[in-house]
């Protein structure tokens, strides 16, 4: 190269080649270049190429041993330079000899640019970054994180590429079909199939619970029992049944509450005072559970609660008193009491119906693409919607009166159930009178809707109708059982029925088909006392009722107005309350002649009632814990111990708590003759085993 060629430039930068290093090749293989890092190949054979000279005129002087004329070195002078030179003093000559200032900083920023741009990968590590001193000095955890697997499913919608192992010829896998939980049947998302207890069963099992807890609860503490009752060791049914009548006409689910609340205070009782009886009831011994409670931020109705519970078991099952001239209430535990009430959360009540959602159940109970069950459930909603009853009057009813009259050519009537079976029942069964559930046969809408429940969607035999529920469960089949709908399951299937039409449904349970009607005669002005004897309240005038034989004629056609005045868009309750009265704006569908209304086909779907097994649904995770509390508390007891029958192998059903004894484990039957189900589990021992045994089990034993 000479100094007026075009400068070669540097791969991985803009500096020229010094024009002194332009031809220098090393002599050694390629790998001593690669081998020792140094930029310009082995250091010893630097000297054995061909170098160009570094500048013209340089001074010979300068080298030592080498004393010739001014001018380029030839390539003799280098020969011998790379001979006489000690290879320590090679880069000396190389920087100090033969390169000016400017030529070293040029040679240093190639160094330094080669340096930077080498590969990290070339297997050279420093000592701190190997063996223990890497995992001090590095950045790597000194314990290895768990790795979450890779799912066998991929959400990533990038191209996946077929694995080595796996041929790429394999068809992909098909697809699977997507299963909707959806059905046409509304009911199979409402009704709890497993739940095939009758009502009256389910009633013997809640009183069967509560009664021991009771009993518990009075044999925890010596010399408690109540006057009167005499319980015999061995006779676990004859003690059970005497508490049964103290109980009076009290229903399962209140003295299934009191119970609880006793058990829950007998268990803080022994765990708070030591060697001390929980009974009988102290108030200073209530007080302090308060007290303490109270600290333990229990809410406000759960000690209203057990004050209920205390108070039951004084006045009612007839448990003494400590201290019997001492109130059981005291002043302290009222104020704890009035204090709690005031930061008591607000009350959450279901909303009424809205005329339009009123109107959606009439239109679905004319709706002949639906289902019959779903069809029918929307007639037993609107009849409690204009009976103005809760859902448990319906659980069971008597007979079916359809009170019909042409009048002016006009239809007109009433259809009519009785019910001993309410909530006030233990107020009125002293005089013999059931509670009638009325609703008149027009509602909102063309045709009436009670004609259509009755003659199209209805495939029960309202004819032949005696006793039972308005609405019993279906089951997975098709067909009725001999269980009524729950307030869950008839909540569950109202949103269902409503869901199509709405999704403002946060409020709305089955309470709110009592609260309906009752709230569009308040929005008109109606009458208190009338509002009243419709809502099957209590007005306090036993004999006035009783002589009155229909007290119930004027507020029904009290009610029968304020559903015309909707009709006719008079009034408008779903309005604000400015807006609640206005001008009619609609002629009443009422006023249709009588042909158009009989002009309708009879169809009706004949369904039978279905036997079903004694079996039940699974009991919940609770039962274990009260089974736990009985032994806690009345452990003492004999009745109360853990005991086994026999040499038989038991198996206990997990809701109705009854015991069977096992004649056959090939056949899974037992000693009555009844097989096994999911829900019989096997057990050791139980609590209350005598009163619990089966009683045709324990005959077949008696007689083999």
């Amino acid at each position: 190269m000479t100094d007026g060629d075009d400068a070669e430039i540097e791969p991985g930068t803009t500096l020229p080649v010094p024009p002194s290093l332009d031809g220098i090749s090393p002599t050694s293989g390629g790998d001593d270049v690669e081998g020792d890092g140094y930029p310009f190949g082995d250091r010893e054979d630097l000297f054995a190429g061909d170098l160009s000279p570094c500048q013209p005129g340089c001074d010979d002087d300068d080298l030592e041993g080498n004393k010739s004329d001014s001018g380029p070195w030839n390539s003799q002078d280098q020969d011998t330079l790379a001979q006489d030179a000690a290879p320590a003093r090679k880069d000396q000559v190389l920087r100090g000899r033969f390169l000016s200032d400017a030529e070293s900083k040029v040679l240093d920023s190639m160094v330094n640019q080669a340096m930077l741009s080498a590969s990290l990968d070339d297997g050279l590590q420093l000592p701190w970054e190997t063996g223990v001193m890497a995992s001090i000095f590095g950045d790597a955890p000194l314990a290895s994180m768990p790795s979450i697997p890779s799912l066998a499913h991929s959400m990533d919608d990038r191209k996946v590429l077929p694995s080595k192992d796996q041929p790429s010829s394999v068809e992909p896998q098909p697809k699977r079909q997507r299963v909707l939980n959806s059905t046409l049947r509304m009911f199979e998302r409402a009704i709890q199939f497993k739940n095939v207890l009758t009502d009256h069963d389910a009633d013997e099992v809640k009183w069967n619970r509560a009664l021991e807890k009771l009993y518990t609860v009075m044999i925890s503490s010596p010399g408690t029992v109540p006057e009167g009752v005499r319980f015999k060791e061995g006779h676990m049914d004859l003690n059970l049944k005497q508490i049964r009548i103290l109980c009076g006409s009290r229903s399962p689910n209140t003295v299934a509450k009191r119970a609880t609340s006793l058990m829950k205070y007998c268990i803080w009782h022994r765990g708070f005072f030591y060697r001390r009886n929980p009974l009988p009831l102290d108030s200073e011994e209530v007080a302090e559970y308060i007290w303490e409670k109270h600290q333990d931020g229990m809410a406000y109705s759960a000690m209203v609660s057990f004050v209920e519970a205390a108070n039951f078991a004084v006045h009612v099952l007839g448990i003494p008193l400590k201290r019997p001239n001492a109130p059981l209430v005291t002043a302290f535990t009222k104020g704890i009491l009035d204090k709690t009430s005031t930061n008591r959360p607000g009350r959450k009540q279901a909303r009424p119906l809205k005329v339009v959602e009123v109107v959606h159940l009439e239109d679905t109970l004319n709706n002949e693409s639906l289902d019959l069950f779903d069809r029918y459930a929307a007639g037993a909603f609107l009849f409690a919607v204009y009976a103005r009853c809760r859902w448990s009057d319906l659980r069971s009813v008597n007979g079916c009166e359809l009170d019909v009259d042409v009048s002016n050519d006009r239809l007109v009537g009433f259809i009519s159930f009785n019910t001993f079976s309410h909530k006030t029942a233990s107020q009125v069964a002293k005089h013999g009178l059931p509670m009638p559930l009325i609703a008149p046969i027009w509602g909102l809408g063309n045709p009436p809707w009670a004609m259509t429940w009755k003659k199209e969607a209805v495939s029960l035999d309202f004819a032949n109708f005696a006793k039972g529920a308005i609405l019993p469960a279906p089951d997975v089949s098709g067909k009725w059982t001999h269980r009524s709908v729950t307030s869950v399951e008839a909540t569950r299937w109202l949103l269902e029925l409503l869901k199509p039409f709405t999704s403002d449904l946060e409020d709305v349970s089955s309470h709110s088909l009592k609260a309906t009607t009752l709230s569009w005669l308040a929005k008109a002005g109606c009458d208190p006392h009338r509002r009243t004897v419709l809502a099957h309240h209590s007005s306090g005038k036993g004999s006035l009722e009783v002589y009155s034989r229909d007290m119930l004629s004027a507020p029904l056609r009290t009610l029968e107005e304020a559903l015309r005045q909707i009709r006719i868009g008079a009034l408008c309750p779903d309005l604000t309350r400015s807006g609640h009265i206005k001008e009619p704006s609609k002629p009443d569908c009422k006023d249709a002649p009588v042909k158009e209304t009989e002009g309708r086909k009879q169809k009706g779907q004949s369904s039978s009632s279905s036997s079903t097994s004694s079996s039940t649904s699974s009991s919940s995770g609770g039962e274990s814990a009260d089974e736990q509390q009985l032994i806690a508390v009345g452990g003492a007891d004999p009745g109360v111990h853990l005991s086994a029958w026999g040499n038989f192998n038991m198996f206990q059903h997990e809701l109705s708590k009854i015991v069977h004894a096992e004649a056959d484990s090939d056949s899974c039957t037992f000693k009555c003759g009844m097989k096994a189900t999911a829900e019989h589990k096997l057990i050791v021992s139980t609590a209350f085993l005598e009163s619990r045994k089966c009683k045709r089990c324990l005959r077949a034993i008696e007689n083999s």
